[in-house]
């Protein structure tokens, strides 16, 4: 499977999915299901770190599949961080930040800079 999640950290507040190699919409269909079930499983608001650093190239109907996974999005989820430097990733997020402005999603080029994001939101007065 070239589409996996799991929890990022032991207080399970992250969840990190990767997409490594070629993948499918099948494999990305069924982790979303699986992080959605660990979603609802929590008492906490969630975080997701979507890492791309590793993908291959994106197959055909990028943006109605990765459109309908924004729009199933649970009250419990945080923010979406993706990784990538593919610029069309980028582009692509403008593209649903546009188009769904509920979802805090935000692009960066490392794993590193995610979990920094994230802390630093944790970490934020208010938050």
């Amino acid at each position: 499977m070239s589409v996996a999640a799991d929890w990022d950290n032991e207080a399970q507040t992250t969840i990190y999915m990767a997409f490594v190699g070629k993948w499918n919409w099948d494999e990305f269909h069924m982790a979303t299901t699986q992080t959605s079930s660990m979603i609802r499983s929590a008492i906490c608001t969630i975080d997701l770190i979507v890492d791309f650093s590793q993908s291959g190239p994106l197959p055909s109907n990028a943006l109605s599949n990765f459109g309908s996974s924004l729009k199933l999005k649970n009250k419990n989820v945080g923010m979406v961080v993706g990784v990538t430097k593919a610029q069309f990733l980028q582009t692509l997020s403008n593209i649903f930040r546009a188009v769904y402005p509920k979802v805090e999603l935000y692009v960066v080029s490392s794993l590193e800079e995610a979990h920094a994001l994230i802390a630093n939101r944790r970490n934020a007065p208010g938050a």
